[in-house]
């Protein structure tokens, strides 16, 4: 497996390839729609952010490169009002 490989080589896991996918499923990406401010006629803005983990789950994304990732996902979102 490619990423067990790539987290023991750069994140110097010892863990076993299961409990690696289990730790990798906790890493969330969170959309949050901003909404323009009340005088403005703008767009609503999608920002994008890694949610709060646990710090050894966070060392281990941040050993295999997973934080530097670009954070957009083609999810689109409409807003009702």
């Amino acid at each position: 497996m490619v990423a067990y490989k790539r987290a023991r080589e750069k994140a110097d896991y010892k863990g076993s390839p299961h409990r690696l996918l289990e730790q990798l499923d906790a890493i969330r990406l969170a959309a949050f729609i901003e909404a323009p401010e009340k005088k403005s006629r703008g767009t609503y803005k999608t920002v994008y952010r890694i949610e709060e983990m646990d710090p050894d789950i966070c060392a281990l994304a941040e050993g295999m490169g997973i934080k530097e990732l670009p954070l957009k996902t083609p999810i689109p979102f409409s807003v009702y009002t």
